[in-house]
């Protein structure tokens, strides 16, 4: 059999950037064809690899977030995208902070691209991505092909860039200390950081 024509499942598994479980669920579920060596092994077509692997960097999802939780915003969020771009293969949809580490929706969305559902993520601004560190969250979809856009031009100076952060992180640090649960805690706290700053 010609090595130039045809994969095994681990170089398979390695032209998509995917896993080899993925490819496998792939293959049985008939999203992409395969044949059998004689002793069984699977082995990939290249030309159907490359089939497959242009077909999935076509595909885009939306990324709408609300950090009030509103229905309408995230809608309107949805409307932009979608007048601009088309119909998504899916849409991802978050409620609370941008600066939040537990939205469902986001970490859903980066399983998905790991496992190479689409080639593309589509949001009205970045920081409705997140609010801190957009540029770990693009060069992480980045490793999986995955592209990040934003449909508004979001160019800022370096100085806005810091004091957008370090607002958020005033922020999300205020958050946290007046969810302590007692007086003694947030002065413990406190005392905790002077020491660290003397």
């Amino acid at each position: 059999m010609n090595k130039e024509e045809f994969l095994r499942m681990g170089e398979a598994a390695k032209e998509l950037n995917v896993a080899v479980s993925t490819l496998r669920g792939y293959a049985n579920r008939g999203e992409i064809e395969c044949s059998r060596t004689p002793k069984g092994q699977r082995v990939f077509k290249r030309s159907d690899i490359e089939k497959f692997k242009n077909e999935r960097s076509e595909e885009f999802v939306f990324y709408v977030r609300s950090s009030k939780g509103s229905n309408s915003a995230k809608q309107n969020q949805i409307n932009e995208l979608t007048e601009k771009f088309g119909k998504p293969k899916h849409i991802y949809k978050d409620n609370g902070s941008g600066l939040s580490e537990s939205r469902r929706d986001l970490q859903k969305m980066i399983r998905d691209a790991k496992a190479g559902e689409f080639g593309t993520i589509y949001v009205t601004h970045l920081d409705r991505l997140s609010r801190f560190g957009v540029l770990y969250l693009k060069q992480l979809f980045d490793e999986y092909n995955v592209q990040v856009v934003n449909l508004y031009d979001d160019k800022k100076t370096y100085e806005d860039e810091l004091m957008s952060d370090f607002m958020s992180l005033i922020a999300s640090f205020s958050g946290k200390y007046y969810r302590m649960r007692s007086n003694e805690n947030q002065k413990k706290l406190l005392k905790e950081a002077e020491k660290e700053l003397n």
